[in-house]
C-alpha cells in the first residue's frame, strides 16, 4: 500500500508529481522486553527504520519533494544533522531535483556519506548549530536562497516546511489503522524529540482521525 493513499488526508498533491521510493507502511512490533519489564503488556513499537533512507524523515520528503515537482521547482537549499539530509537527497534524486545541504558541526560521518552517495552536495559550516549568532545567519541566507525562481528552503519543521511536515502526520494514520487490525485502542503515544517536529505531526494526524469521526479520541 503506497503511503499516496492518505493524499486526501495531508496537503496532497496531483498523481503526476508524487514522489514515492516506497515510504511508509512500516511494521508495528510488540515489545518483547521493554514493555513486559515495565508491565506493559501491549507496548508496540513503529520501526520507522524500515524507511528508505531509515529514519521516519522520508515520510516528510516524499511530501516536500513532490510539492516541489507539482510547483516546478528544481532545485532545493535545506539544513541538515543527519536523517533530513539523508531523505531529501534520497527523494531528490529520484525527482532529478538538485540538492544542496548546510550540514550543522557534528553530523555524523554515515550520514554525510549517505547524502553524497545519493548525489547531494553539502557544506558542513563551521558553528553553525552551535553558536547561535551564526546559525541565524546561516538561516536567514538559505531562506534568501529558497526564495530564488525554482528554489525551494525545506527544513523538517511545520513553520518553515507545512506542505512536507504534513506527510509525516502519516504515521498517525498508520498507527490507527494497525491498531484496528490487532483490535487495541491506542491509549499512549510516545515520540522521540530533537525538534519535536515528529510529536507535533502525531498529534495532528491524530486530531484529523478525530475530527473526521474516524477515532474517537486523541491518545
Amino acid at each position: 500500500m503506497s503511503f499516496w493513499r492518505w493524499n486526501d488526508r495531508i496537503d496532497g498533491v496531483p498523481e503526476s508529481a508524487r514522489v514515492s521510493l516506497g515510504e511508509g507502511n512500516t511494521p508495528l512490533v510488540r515489545s518483547r522486553k521493554i514493555g513486559p519489564a515495565a508491565g506493559l503488556k501491549n507496548l508496540f513499537f513503529k520501526l520507522e527504520g524500515g524507511n528508505p533512507s531509515g529514519s521516519y524523515k522520508d515520510r516528510f520528503a516524499a511530501a516536500a519533494i513532490s510539492h516541489m515537482v507539482a510547483n516546478g521547482q528544481t532545485r532545493l537549499i535545506a539544513t541538515s544533522s543527519g536523517n533530513t539530509g539523508a531523505a531529501l537527497a534520497a527523494y531528490s534524486a529520484a525527482a532529478g531535483i538538485e540538492c544542496r545541504i548546510a550540514i550543522v558541526e557534528g553530523a555524523p560521518a554515515g550520514k554525510l556519506k549517505q547524502m553524497m552517495a545519493y548525489g547531494a552536495k553539502i557544506a558542513r559550516v563551521r558553528r553553525f548549530g552551535t553558536d547561535p549568532s551564526m546559525t541565524d545567519s546561516v538561516l536567514d541566507m538559505l531562506k534568501a536562497i529558497g526564495r530564488r525562481p525554482g528554489y525551494a528552503f525545506q527544513i523538517s519543521a511545520f513553520v518553515l516546511s507545512p506542505a512536507g511536515m504534513s506527510g509525516v502526520q502519516t504515521v498517525s494514520f498508520e498507527l490507527a489503522e494497525q491498531a484496528g487490525l490487532i483490535g487495541l485502542p491506542i491509549e499512549h503515544v510516545f515520540c522521540p524529540a530533537g525538534g519535536g517536529g515528529l510529536c507535533v505531526a502525531a498529534a495532528r494526524g491524530f486530531q484529523s482521525l478525530v475530527s473526521s469521526g474516524d477515532l474517537a479520541k486523541t491518545p
